[in-house]
């Protein structure tokens, strides 16, 4: 069983004498991410959609939820076992496997009101599992594991990765085009269905790959590392993330919108291929395994503790325009209620179009959220700021636009 280990979020500290003497006004604040009650305590660590209301988590314990309202209720299904799941792959609303401890893997043909045990013939930890349609299959797990079905999982037979390394997650585009990543950076790719897998090796753990095609993906891990290729996995160069915890899980919907997960509550999200990486506020500390998104706006991540988050805007805060006269001066109003807890409403006016900068300071200085960074047209917005998981304190909101600074002082009291 691999182990994690924490490595706490290091932040570029910004010195509050310099904003508080920037007597001018700002803004921000928001949190574009919002809990779901599992019902569970179980540690999760994996969760897909087939639509916009229809998905699963699975976890610690036997754990699989469902839901079929957007996560508004999670019920619970029965797997029939207490071993931990690692990894849920659906291919339609009916038909889908699950993996995890000692090699199982349990399939459904009922949207999973009926989970049945497969042969995988090994006993081996399975870190990941991946369906192309209902027959073509792989997962992966310790020791180089892999393992291919062409028959919807009635039998598994292994397949050579060339490593001992534990494997971590497995991701193909089609039945012959795929990839699976693992320890000290382990890489593997196939074109062939896995008759043939082509390894290489990066150095740092490597717990994630997506692709959105068979040339450009992604891969994450340890240290906040996150590669992009545009070669179908022959060469990889780095992306900037600006954060040392380790990140778990990578998506994207297109070559430009992805999202990234890991411990501390880690989120962070890209509208440019992974060129910037901007954090975005979880509310949580828990470390998040997994994360998958139905379209731009619409999408969860889940995590330890029974943690489920959901967003409705792409994980960052959401904007509020108010209609009127257009402004003719950039400005930010106070919050209110200020003080407060949890939850405050910041309003501020720009008077052009211009790239919006929202960041929150707490009183040394650090960031602790970057909800806006954006383009806005010229107009008045108002924002709210959820502040659950943050200490009793003084923050500071900034705004950064067209080359005008406001600050605003706001007191959270718990």
């Amino acid at each position: 069983m691999r182990s994690y280990i924490r490595i706490f979020l290091v932040n570029i500290s910004v010195c509050f004498s310099i904003l508080f003497l920037v007597m001018q006004t700002f803004t921000l604040c928001g949190q574009g991410w919002s809990p779901q009650n599992s019902g569970t305590t179980s540690n999760f660590r994996f969760t897909t959609f087939i639509d916009s209301t229809t998905g699963w988590a699975v976890g610690g314990l036997g754990t699989i939820l469902k839901t079929t309202n957007g996560g508004m209720d999670w019920i619970p299904q029965n797997s029939g076992t207490v071993g931990w799941f690692s990894s849920v792959c659906f291919v339609n609303a009916n038909t889908g496997w699950a993996a995890g401890q000692s090699g199982s893997v349990y399939k459904t043909t009922d949207g999973g009101t009926n989970w049945s045990p497969q042969s995988s013939g090994v006993s081996d930890d399975l870190w990941s599992v991946y369906f192309t349609d209902t027959n073509n299959g792989w997962a992966v797990g310790d020791t180089g594991t892999i393992l291919h079905t062409g028959n919807g999982g009635t039998s598994w037979s292994p397949q050579s990765s060339g490593t001992m390394n534990d494997l971590l997650s497995v991701y193909f585009t089609d039945s012959q085009t795929g990839w699976t990543v693992g320890d000290n950076g382990a890489i593997i790719r196939t074109t062939n269905g896995g008759t043939t897998w082509l390894y290489s090796e990066t150095g740092l753990w490597l717990h994630s790959v997506y692709f959105i095609n068979n040339s450009v993906g992604w891969v994450a891990g340890d240290l906040g590392r996150i590669l992009k290729s545009t070669s179908g996995g022959a060469n990889w160069f780095p992306q900037v993330s600006n954060i040392t915890d380790g990140l778990l899980d990578i998506f994207f919907i297109d070559s430009n919108t992805g999202w990234t997960v890991g411990y501390a509550g880690t989120i962070l999200g890209t509208t440019n291929g992974g060129t910037d990486w901007l954090p975005q506020n979880s509310g949580s500390a828990n470390a998040l395994f997994s994360v998958y998104f139905v379209n731009g706006q619409k999408g969860w991540t889940v995590g330890d503790g029974g943690t489920i988050l959901h967003t409705e805007s792409g994980g960052v805060t959401s904007i509020h325009e108010n209609n009127g006269n257009q402004p003719g001066e950039y400005a930010l109003h106070q919050n209110y209620p200020n003080p407060f807890n949890p939850t405050t409403t910041i309003e501020f006016s720009i008077a052009n179009l211009g790239f919006v900068s929202l960041k929150v300071y707490n009183i040394v200085g650090t960031t602790v959220a970057v909800l806006v960074s954006e383009n806005l047209p010229a107009g008045s917005y108002k924002y709210q700021w959820d502040a659950r998981g943050l200490a009793s304190g003084v923050y500071i909101c900034k705004l950064e636009v067209n080359g005008v600074i406001r600050v605003r002082k706001m007191i959270l009291i718990r």
